[in-house]
């Protein structure tokens, strides 16, 4: 017996601070207290381990799977260098070791009413059946798999340093999990172990297409009706992390076109299932569900990748995830009295990594934004004018008048509202009528010029003779750094009021109409009809006289 506890020890002793890129699930069990940061004290033993190099933030979850048994020495004290490896019965890991699984790795003999646990093989050069580092991870992951259903011994939350450790630990064999996790055993030779982090967090970054240029950024314009393309990269580290899932959302004015979502490995090649039966290429499992929020809905998917292909990386690799979504009627219009803020405030959406139980990154999100164009009709002493009638077209196409969904027809004290229809959309309408306010806002536009154009003029006043141009101009320009708040250009021409004439301006566009004769510059045919009549007048007063002449001859 005491030969097999010699053997035990040699065996275990290879084991010490042994550091494992394996990817790990902590325990769905959480303690009921509060996550120590940093430190924390397991209980009164002399064993501590470390975990070098701890990702910040990360949760780290410690498991005791055997039981450490010290050798007894001629003189009755401790051993410090021999010991073996036990296990309880009513341990929550004996059905674990004494799984089918388990049993490719150790074994379990039982001997004077305990159960002492050894590898199956002692050779430590046989990846198969030995304890070498590949069966070793092959043994962790089952381990880990199996924790889902076991609480920890106890959780360290790295802090800000990357610190996370675990003190006061008895001796056994230890299993250290986090989303990137590793397997350590500790015995009265080497009570301080250390294990390090070998594997970072796979990350994940975000952007948005924009239409005008074909590139990509944090931000963009666009039409209601109008479909963005999204771009996300996963970056899965070499030795992977388990249970990788890519979360996406949206809010309710972006609608997910999820037929559209399409993800490329590192070589830029469609991962379809023939490519996964080709070349072993993780599977994407893509979920498509809607989420009720009030009366709104609230599209999200998921992409997961298999733990079997990345858990096996050897190298950092890259996934490209490109999806599309149409911006909707509930589209948040941007003008001078919107807030910048968080996610949920303005067209935006928004992904995240989650791996391992627990483990997640921080949401990286983009935000689209579109504008309205206001203008209100007045006379020369600012009296506003309803019954004005305008069509709007894009400056590249006059001739294109947009269609437009009728929201609101306004009142004495409202604006009419118009906004661009969605595809498909019916009940559109080409022509806008100022109310009694002499108001009109027309929302869900791109950056871009437009043409406004006057089809009647109010009651009394004359028709404008040309066309108001107005443009909109953001500095939405393709960035990789942090959302920023933006600035937005309203230019026009032609017919406004002179405190915003010919140039910029912000908020509402005054739009002048005259009574009266008109101006040349105004157009129309006030003055013209005058001249015809004059000219009328004239040619008959000049036959009269002729006439009158000739009747006085005779």
């Amino acid at each position: 017996m005491k030969g097999i506890k010699k053997l035990l020890t040699g065996i275990l002793a290879a084991t010490l601070a042994l550091t494992m890129n394996v990817t790990a699930f902590a325990t769905e069990t959480e303690p009921a207290e509060q996550i120590s940061v940093g430190t924390v004290s397991v209980g009164e033993g002399e064993g501590s381990i470390t975990v070098a190099s701890a990702v910040a933030d990360e949760v780290y979850s410690l498991y005791k799977i055997f039981d450490f048994e010290a050798a007894t020495n001629a003189d009755g004290t401790k051993s410090k260098t021999e010991g073996v490896y036990t296990i309880k019965s009513d341990s929550p890991w004996y059905g674990f070791v004494t799984s089918d699984t388990a049993k490719a790795y150790v074994k379990v003999t039982t001997e004077g009413g305990k159960n002492y646990v050894a590898w199956v093989n002692t050779d430590t050069t046989n990846s198969v059946t030995g304890n070498d580092e590949t069966a070793i991870a092959a043994f962790a992951k089952a381990a880990y798999e199996y924790a889902k259903n076991v609480a920890p011994t106890a959780q360290v939350k790295a802090d800000k340093k990357n610190n996370a450790k675990f003190t006061g630990v008895d001796y056994g064999y230890y299993m250290v999990g986090s989303s990137v996790g590793a397997i350590v055993g500790i015995n009265t030779a080497t009570p301080d172990a250390t294990i390090k982090e070998k594997n970072g967090q796979p990350t994940s970054e975000k952007q948005v297409e924009e239409d005008s240029t074909g590139k990509l950024g944090d931000k963009d314009d666009a039409d209601i009706g109008q479909t963005v393309n999204f771009q996300s990269t996963v970056t899965i580290p070499a030795g992977g992390a388990l249970n990788v899932v890519f979360e996406d959302e949206m809010t309710a004015s972006l609608t997910l076109k999820a037929d559209s979502i399409k993800v490329y490995d590192k070589d830029n090649k469609e991962i379809t299932s023939s490519v996964v039966k080709e070349n072993g290429i993780s599977t994407s499992k893509v979920l498509f569900e809607n989420e009720k929020e009030g009366a709104l809905l609230h599209d999200k998917f998921t992409v997961a990748f298999k733990d079997d292909v990345t858990s096996a990386l050897k190298e950092a690799t890259t996934y490209t995830i490109k999806y599309s979504a149409v911006l909707n009627e509930n589209a948040v219009v941007r003008d001078e009295n919107s807030t910048q803020g968080e996610f949920g405030t303005g067209n935006d959406n928004h992904s995240r990594i989650t791996y391992g139980n627990n483990g997640h990154t921080e949401w990286d999100w983009t935000r689209t934004y579109t504008y309205p164009i206001k203008l209100k009709k007045v006379n020369e002493q600012g009296k506003v004018l309803p019954g004005a009638v305008f069509t709007i077209a894009r400056a590249t196409a006059e001739n294109d008048i947009l269609a437009l969904v009728e929201i609101s027809k306004g009142d004495k004290d409202t604006a009419a509202i118009y906004r661009l229809p969605m595809e498909g959309e019916r009940n559109t309408v080409t022509e806008m009528t100022t109310p009694e306010s002499g108001l009109i806002t027309i929302s869900g536009l791109d950056a871009d010029a437009y043409v406004l154009t006057e089809t009647k003029a109010p009651e009394g006043y004359n028709l404008l003779k040309d066309p108001i141009t107005v443009t909109i101009k953001s500095n939405t320009a393709p960035t990789n750094v942090g959302q920023t708040d933006i600035s937005v250009v309203y230019t026009s021409s032609s017919a406004i009021k002179d405190d915003n004439a010919e140039g910029t301006y912000t908020g509402t566009l005054d739009i002048l109409n005259l009574t009266g004769t008109l101006l040349p510059s105004t157009g129309g045919i006030g003055t013209t009809i005058f001249y015809i009549i004059g000219g009328i007048l004239i040619v008959a007063g000049v036959a009269y006289f002729i006439l009158r002449r000739k009747a006085d001859a005779e």
